[in-house]
């Protein structure tokens, strides 16, 4: 019974877990880089955001930064930003106000 039990918990881990979504409603591509912390150093990733697009990101929170204008935001795990007119927003989680 205890073994089921395990297991039952953790297959449902990675559900658990939330990533942040970023949302653009531009007519055009912007060039992101998210910097995640790690062990040693911080891991810079470049990404391309289509146009009229909504991806999924950051799962355990992250810096964003706009390489057109240099905006900066930090968002957490399952927080929402919109890039509208070049510039982020970032709309806070119920699960990451304090």
């Amino acid at each position: 019974m205890r073994t089921v039990l395990l297991a039952a918990l953790v297959l449902s881990l990675p559900a658990l877990a939330w990533s942040a979504s970023l949302h653009n409603t531009d007519n055009q591509a912007y060039d992101v880089i998210t910097v995640e912390p790690g062990y040693r150093q911080d891991v810079r990733m470049p990404y391309q955001v289509l146009e009229h697009s909504t991806t999924e990101i950051c799962f355990y929170g992250c810096d964003l930064y706009l390489r057109v204008s240099g905006q900066g935001v930090r968002i957490g795990p399952d927080d929402t930003v919109t890039i509208s007119w070049g510039v982020m927003r970032v709309e806070r989680s119920f699960r990451n106000t304090p």
